[in-house]
Protein backbone atom coordinates (compact mmCIF):
# COMPACT_ATOMS: atom_id res chain seq x y z
CA UNK A 1 0.00 0.00 0.00
CA UNK A 2 1.56 3.37 -1.03
CA UNK A 3 2.28 5.82 1.80
CA UNK A 4 4.15 9.08 2.56
CA UNK A 5 3.18 10.73 -0.74
CA UNK A 6 5.10 13.85 -1.84
CA UNK A 7 5.21 15.86 -5.10
CA UNK A 8 8.65 16.63 -6.57
CA UNK A 9 9.65 17.69 -10.12
CA UNK A 10 6.45 16.69 -11.97
CA UNK A 11 6.26 13.35 -10.20
CA UNK A 12 4.81 11.76 -7.09
CA UNK A 13 7.17 9.89 -4.78
CA UNK A 14 6.03 7.44 -2.16
CA UNK A 15 6.87 4.34 -0.13
CA UNK A 16 5.62 1.07 -1.58
CA UNK A 17 6.34 -2.65 -1.70
CA UNK A 18 5.62 -5.26 -4.37
CA UNK A 19 6.19 -8.98 -4.61
CA UNK A 20 9.90 -8.64 -5.36
CA UNK A 21 10.97 -5.74 -3.12
CA UNK A 22 10.36 -4.60 0.42
CA UNK A 23 9.13 -1.14 1.38
CA UNK A 24 11.14 1.16 -0.92
CA UNK A 25 11.09 4.49 -2.79
CA UNK A 26 8.78 4.60 -5.85
CA UNK A 27 7.94 7.25 -8.45
CA UNK A 28 4.90 8.06 -10.59
CA UNK A 29 5.42 10.53 -13.45
CA UNK A 30 2.68 13.17 -13.67
CA UNK A 31 4.00 14.20 -17.09
CA UNK A 32 3.81 10.82 -18.84
CA UNK A 33 1.30 8.91 -16.73
CA UNK A 34 3.42 5.79 -17.13
CA UNK A 35 3.16 2.98 -14.58
CA UNK A 36 4.86 3.65 -11.22
CA UNK A 37 8.52 2.67 -11.09
CA UNK A 38 10.90 1.64 -8.36
CA UNK A 39 13.46 4.42 -7.82
CA UNK A 40 15.89 2.69 -5.49
CA UNK A 41 16.08 -0.70 -3.78
CA UNK A 42 18.03 0.58 -0.78
CA UNK A 43 17.59 -2.62 1.22
CA UNK A 44 18.06 -5.23 -1.55
CA UNK A 45 15.53 -8.00 -1.94
CA UNK A 46 12.44 -8.31 0.19
CA UNK A 47 13.89 -6.37 3.13
CA UNK A 48 12.38 -2.94 3.93
CA UNK A 49 14.36 0.30 3.87
CA UNK A 50 11.22 2.08 5.17
CA UNK A 51 11.64 5.47 3.42
CA UNK A 52 9.77 8.23 5.27
CA UNK A 53 9.98 11.87 6.29
CA UNK A 54 9.85 13.04 2.65
CA UNK A 55 10.67 16.72 2.14
CA UNK A 56 11.73 18.95 -0.74
CA UNK A 57 14.91 20.93 -0.07
CA UNK A 58 15.73 23.15 -3.04
CA UNK A 59 16.27 20.84 -6.03
CA UNK A 60 16.48 17.71 -3.91
CA UNK A 61 14.09 15.20 -2.43
CA UNK A 62 15.13 14.36 1.14
CA UNK A 63 14.00 11.32 3.08
CA UNK A 64 15.12 8.98 5.83
CA UNK A 65 15.34 5.20 5.97
CA UNK A 66 15.18 2.76 8.84
CA UNK A 67 15.97 -0.95 8.64
CA UNK A 68 17.81 -3.73 10.43
CA UNK A 69 21.21 -2.36 9.41
CA UNK A 70 20.56 1.20 10.58
CA UNK A 71 18.89 4.37 9.37
CA UNK A 72 20.09 7.02 6.98
CA UNK A 73 19.38 10.45 5.51
CA UNK A 74 19.14 10.35 1.71
CA UNK A 75 18.90 12.84 -1.14
CA UNK A 76 17.56 12.27 -4.67
CA UNK A 77 17.72 14.78 -7.52
CA UNK A 78 14.92 13.35 -9.64
CA UNK A 79 17.21 11.88 -12.30
CA UNK A 80 17.86 8.22 -13.02
CA UNK A 81 20.95 8.27 -10.80
CA UNK A 82 20.67 6.35 -7.51
CA UNK A 83 19.66 8.15 -4.33
CA UNK A 84 22.70 9.39 -2.40
CA UNK A 85 23.33 8.67 1.28
CA UNK A 86 24.00 11.91 3.19
CA UNK A 87 24.31 10.61 6.73
CA UNK A 88 23.99 7.25 8.44
CA UNK A 89 22.41 6.51 11.84
CA UNK A 90 19.49 8.92 11.47
CA UNK A 91 16.66 8.41 13.93
CA UNK A 92 14.00 10.75 12.58
CA UNK A 93 13.46 13.98 10.64
CA UNK A 94 11.95 16.51 13.03
CA UNK A 95 11.49 19.63 10.91
CA UNK A 96 11.72 20.67 7.29
CA UNK A 97 11.78 24.15 5.80
CA UNK A 98 12.63 25.32 2.27
CA UNK A 99 16.26 25.82 3.39
CA UNK A 100 16.94 23.36 6.22
CA UNK A 101 16.29 19.86 7.53
CA UNK A 102 16.54 19.18 11.28
CA UNK A 103 16.92 15.58 12.36
CA UNK A 104 18.04 13.44 15.28
CA UNK A 105 20.90 11.00 14.83
CA UNK A 106 24.35 9.95 15.90
CA UNK A 107 27.92 9.46 14.76
CA UNK A 108 31.07 8.01 16.32
CA UNK A 109 31.55 11.07 18.55
CA UNK A 110 27.93 11.98 19.30
CA UNK A 111 25.68 9.10 20.41
CA UNK A 112 22.59 11.34 20.53
CA UNK A 113 22.40 14.72 18.83
CA UNK A 114 20.36 17.20 16.83
CA UNK A 115 21.69 17.88 13.31
CA UNK A 116 21.04 20.36 10.48
CA UNK A 117 21.35 19.66 6.76
CA UNK A 118 21.18 22.55 4.28
CA UNK A 119 21.25 20.56 1.03
CA UNK A 120 25.02 20.47 0.42
CA UNK A 121 28.05 18.91 2.04
CA UNK A 122 27.60 17.07 5.30
CA UNK A 123 25.12 17.72 8.13
CA UNK A 124 26.09 20.21 10.84
CA UNK A 125 25.87 19.45 14.55
CA UNK A 126 23.31 21.70 16.28
CA UNK A 127 23.22 20.31 19.81
CA UNK A 128 24.94 17.36 21.48
CA UNK A 129 22.36 15.73 23.74
CA UNK A 130 22.69 13.01 26.36
CA UNK A 131 19.01 12.21 25.87
CA UNK A 132 17.59 12.57 22.38
CA UNK A 133 15.11 15.39 21.79
CA UNK A 134 11.61 14.12 22.41
CA UNK A 135 9.31 16.98 21.47
CA UNK A 136 9.09 20.04 19.23
CA UNK A 137 6.62 22.73 20.20
CA UNK A 138 5.58 26.16 18.94
CA UNK A 139 5.57 28.76 21.72
CA UNK A 140 4.16 32.14 20.68
CA UNK A 141 5.13 31.53 17.05
CA UNK A 142 8.69 30.33 17.79
CA UNK A 143 9.99 26.77 17.54
CA UNK A 144 11.24 25.11 20.72
CA UNK A 145 12.54 21.69 21.64
CA UNK A 146 12.65 19.74 24.87
CA UNK A 147 15.74 17.52 24.97
CA UNK A 148 18.57 16.50 27.27
CA UNK A 149 16.36 17.63 30.16
CA UNK A 150 16.51 21.22 28.91
CA UNK A 151 14.34 23.62 26.93
CA UNK A 152 15.90 24.87 23.69
CA UNK A 153 14.88 27.73 21.39
CA UNK A 154 15.45 26.83 17.73
CA UNK A 155 15.86 29.19 14.80
CA UNK A 156 14.77 28.17 11.30
CA UNK A 157 18.42 27.90 10.28
CA UNK A 158 18.78 25.12 12.83
CA UNK A 159 20.62 26.95 15.60
CA UNK A 160 19.76 25.99 19.18
CA UNK A 161 20.02 28.05 22.37
CA UNK A 162 19.16 26.92 25.89
CA UNK A 163 16.36 28.73 27.69
CA UNK A 164 17.53 29.73 31.19
CA UNK A 165 15.66 30.38 34.43
CA UNK A 166 14.91 33.97 35.40
CA UNK A 167 17.54 33.61 38.14
CA UNK A 168 20.17 32.98 35.46
CA UNK A 169 20.52 29.32 36.44
CA UNK A 170 20.26 26.41 34.02
CA UNK A 171 17.04 24.42 33.86
CA UNK A 172 17.06 20.64 34.14
CA UNK A 173 14.53 17.82 34.21
CA UNK A 174 12.19 19.77 31.94
CA UNK A 175 9.02 17.84 31.17
CA UNK A 176 6.73 18.10 28.17
CA UNK A 177 5.50 21.63 27.51
CA UNK A 178 1.85 22.51 28.03
CA UNK A 179 1.08 25.38 25.64
CA UNK A 180 -2.03 27.25 26.72
CA UNK A 181 -4.51 29.08 24.51
CA UNK A 182 -2.61 32.34 25.04
CA UNK A 183 0.50 30.79 23.44
CA UNK A 184 2.46 30.67 26.70
CA UNK A 185 4.16 27.40 27.72
CA UNK A 186 4.02 25.88 31.19
CA UNK A 187 6.19 23.03 32.35
CA UNK A 188 7.67 21.21 35.32
CA UNK A 189 11.42 21.55 35.77
CA UNK A 190 14.26 22.21 38.20
CA UNK A 191 16.96 24.80 38.72
CA UNK A 192 19.80 24.97 41.25
CA UNK A 193 17.36 25.78 44.08
CA UNK A 194 14.02 24.10 43.42
CA UNK A 195 13.16 20.54 42.36
CA UNK A 196 10.28 19.84 39.91
CA UNK A 197 8.50 23.17 40.21
CA UNK A 198 6.23 25.01 37.80
CA UNK A 199 7.60 27.47 35.23
CA UNK A 200 6.09 29.89 32.73
CA UNK A 201 7.76 30.69 29.40
CA UNK A 202 6.44 33.21 26.86
CA UNK A 203 8.67 32.23 23.92
CA UNK A 204 11.50 34.75 24.45
CA UNK A 205 13.81 35.59 27.33
CA UNK A 206 14.05 33.42 30.46
CA UNK A 207 11.49 31.09 32.03
CA UNK A 208 9.81 32.45 35.16
CA UNK A 209 9.14 30.53 38.36
CA UNK A 210 5.41 30.41 39.18
CA UNK A 211 5.44 28.49 42.43
CA UNK A 212 7.85 26.36 44.43
CA UNK A 213 5.16 23.70 44.87
CA UNK A 214 6.43 20.54 43.25
CA UNK A 215 4.30 19.68 40.22
CA UNK A 216 3.47 16.47 38.41
CA UNK A 217 4.03 16.21 34.68
CA UNK A 218 1.30 17.09 32.17
CA UNK A 219 -1.45 17.71 34.72
CA UNK A 220 -2.51 21.08 33.29
CA UNK A 221 -5.70 22.72 32.05
CA UNK A 222 -6.23 26.30 30.86
CA UNK A 223 -9.74 27.81 31.22
CA UNK A 224 -10.73 31.47 30.76
CA UNK A 225 -7.19 32.73 31.27
CA UNK A 226 -6.54 30.64 34.38
CA UNK A 227 -4.09 27.72 34.54
CA UNK A 228 -5.14 24.76 36.70
CA UNK A 229 -2.58 22.16 37.70
CA UNK A 230 -1.68 19.51 40.28
CA UNK A 231 0.82 20.88 42.75
CA UNK A 232 2.58 19.29 45.70
CA UNK A 233 3.87 20.98 48.80
CA UNK A 234 4.87 19.88 52.29
CA UNK A 235 1.66 21.09 53.93
CA UNK A 236 -1.02 19.81 51.55
CA UNK A 237 0.50 16.97 49.54
CA UNK A 238 -0.83 16.58 45.98
CA UNK A 239 -3.77 18.91 45.39
CA UNK A 240 -5.34 21.07 42.64
CA UNK A 241 -3.86 24.55 42.27
CA UNK A 242 -4.46 27.52 39.99
CA UNK A 243 -2.38 30.31 38.51
CA UNK A 244 -4.30 33.46 37.52
CA UNK A 245 -1.43 35.15 35.69
CA UNK A 246 -0.18 36.91 38.81
CA UNK A 247 0.15 34.35 41.57
CA UNK A 248 -0.45 30.68 42.26
CA UNK A 249 -2.63 29.38 45.06
CA UNK A 250 -4.22 26.21 46.36
CA UNK A 251 -7.66 25.58 44.82
CA UNK A 252 -8.84 22.97 47.31
CA UNK A 253 -7.42 20.67 49.99
CA UNK A 254 -9.24 17.53 48.83
CA UNK A 255 -7.25 15.07 50.92
CA UNK A 256 -7.00 17.05 54.13
CA UNK A 257 -4.64 15.41 56.56
CA UNK A 258 -2.83 13.31 53.96
CA UNK A 259 0.34 15.31 53.83
CA UNK A 260 3.80 14.63 52.47
CA UNK A 261 6.88 15.24 54.58
CA UNK A 262 8.94 16.64 51.71
CA UNK A 263 10.37 19.97 50.62
CA UNK A 264 11.36 21.37 47.21
CA UNK A 265 15.01 20.91 48.19
CA UNK A 266 14.42 17.39 49.63
CA UNK A 267 11.83 15.61 47.46
CA UNK A 268 12.02 12.43 49.50
CA UNK A 269 10.22 9.17 48.63
CA UNK A 270 6.92 10.87 47.72
CA UNK A 271 8.27 11.82 44.29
Amino acid sequence: MPSSLVAFKDALYFSNRDGEHGLELWRYSLATGAAPQLVADLAPGVRDSNPSGFAVLGEQLIFSTDNDVGGGLWTYDGSHDPAQLVSAHVRSILLTSPQTILFTGSDASHPSALWRYDGAGVPTLVADLDVGPFSLTIVNGSLHMVGDGSLWALSLDGRAQKVMADSGASLSGVGALYVAADGVAYFSGSDDVYHKVLWRYAGTGPAHLITDAQTTYSQFAFVDGVLYFVGVDRVHGAEPWLFDGTSARLLADLASGQHCECTPMDPGPCF
